[in-house]
């Protein structure tokens, strides 16, 4: 029981660090414990005060909060939220240790005057969180200071759960993104896919901001997304071997698995992305120490032999996908030669068509799955000697993407005879419009083609 109500009271203090009114108001009616401590001694009311969050604030009072109270280091509710400039939160904590020893009624109307307060200033919160919103992603201090003075969160969140942070790291704003986290915005926020701020700087290959991002307190840099994969998977799989070698910096696991079990080695292998690959392959991506190797009296095998000892070109679960769809693909029964002739003779089936006799087919879906089982096999370092030069990375054909309406930012680059880099800076800047509907940008043809008229 004491578990439970503990984890209750850490979850309270989550909403109120992440503004998550319904979740505290649940929270709260569940019996969790408002004045329950962190390791800093901080309360719920303290951290929601010190982050802009005026409607928790006076649930918490509501539901018998002490603003009275104080942190390891002295500080109170209120003048956490004088040192962030949350003026209107201020003025509520102030009225409410001035009034704390009135009667019940009169902090009943207090309260209730305290509330109408700010469903009255509901529209100009809005307000304020646009126009905070809106300097973001233009890049305006000036306005994101202002925005914030007059009690703008910097912590609130679009329907997406997007966060200013977010939108000005993608928009590569990084002095913007400094002042929001100078003003208390949550480093480790996630979107409704699972990605932070830093997820989408390694996305935008901005190096001086993940650099900033990886400075801030707290920060969690091992934070998985909905599909379980880290910002350095993310780095691995674009080939981003700057901001790999970033996180690597800042001692980030090497060894964390994704949802397919793919770790960001495994990832790189797979797309033959070998600059990664022998980054990932140093002690120190694998947290290995010389310490311990000294430990170990005989030679450790190589670092290749281990890996695929390990780890496979094809995990289980996709070699048995692939068997399952093969099988599907054999007919229980066959039709006979004499069937087939007659189906030819009728034209049932054009005599263009190459067809395969049973006999072939399933030597076919045989063959196949003996050559995928036997390169699952193959050691890594023996299939790249079998290489003879070594296969470079893939490259994009013209050909086969010239008629695409939607194209990826390789693809892109490749049409348009432009960098990765130019095309990325393009997009930040707005002078090329772009999405991201998943992990990687989409840019439509006629897009691409407008902004290259426009050069």
């Amino acid at each position: 029981m004491e578990t439970k109500t503990g984890n209750t009271a850490a979850n309270l203090m989550k909403a109120a660090l992440e503004g998550d009114t319904a979740a505290a108001q649940q929270l709260i009616q569940s019996g969790a414990n408002v004045n329950a401590r962190d390791d800093g001694e901080r309360t719920a009311l303290m951290i929601a005060a010190s982050n802009g969050h005026t409607y928790i604030v006076q649930l918490l009072m509501d539901n018998g909060a002490d603003p009275a109270a104080r942190d390891s280091r002295g500080m109170t509710a209120l003048r956490a939220a004088e040192a962030k400039g949350f003026a209107r939160i201020a003025s509520m904590l102030r009225s409410s240790t001035t009034n704390s020893s009135d009667s019940g009624a009169q902090q009943a109307a207090a309260s209730a005057a305290n509330l109408a307060n700010v469903a009255k200033h509901d529209d100009l919160a809005a307000a304020l969180q646009k126009s905070l919103q809106q300097a973001a992603d233009k890049g305006d201090a000036n306005l994101l200071l202002a925005a914030i003075a007059k009690g703008a969160d910097p912590n609130a969140r679009t329907e997406n759960h997007w966060t200013p942070l977010m939108l000005a790291t993608i928009k590569g704003h990084t002095e913007i993104v400094r002042q929001l986290l100078d003003k208390g915005a949550n480093v480790n926020a996630q979107n409704n896919k699972g990605w932070t701020a830093l997820m989408f700087a390694v996305s935008m290959g901005d190096a001086d901001t993940m650099r900033l991002l990886l400075k801030a307190k707290r920060i969690d840099a091992n934070l998985t997304d909905a599909e379980g994969k880290t910002a350095l998977m993310q780095a691995a799989s674009e080939n981003n071997l700057d901001s790999a070698r970033i996180l690597l910096a800042h001692k980030v696991d090497a060894n964390v698995a994704d949802r397919a079990g793919e770790t960001a080695l495994t990832i790189a292998a797979r797309r033959n992305y070998t600059d990664i690959i022998e980054l990932l392959k140093q002690p120190a991506a694998n947290n290995e120490s010389s310490a311990s190797d000294a430990h170990d009296s005989r030679k450790p095998e190589s670092f290749d032999e281990a890996f695929i000892k390990t780890e496979s070109l094809f995990n289980e679960s996709e070699l048995q996908r692939l068997k399952e769809e093969l099988e599907g693909y054999l007919p229980q029964t066959w039709p006979s030669a004499a069937q087939i002739e007659n189906q030819l003779e009728s034209r049932a089936i054009p005599e263009s068509q190459t067809l395969l006799m049973p006999s072939e087919l399933s030597q076919l879906g045989e063959r196949l799955i003996a050559a995928l089982e036997a390169l699952r096999q193959t050691p890594f370092p023996q299939l790249q000697s079998q290489l003879q030069p070594p296969s470079p990375a893939p490259t994009v054909s013209i050909a086969d993407i010239a008629h695409k309406i939607m194209l990826t930012l390789p693809e892109a680059a490749a049409l348009a005879g432009l960098s990765r880099t130019h095309l990325q800076r393009a997009v930040r800047k707005g002078a090329l419009k772009a999405k991201k509907p998943g992990r990687g940008w989409r840019i439509k043809r006629a897009d691409l083609d407008a902004y290259i008229n426009e050069l």
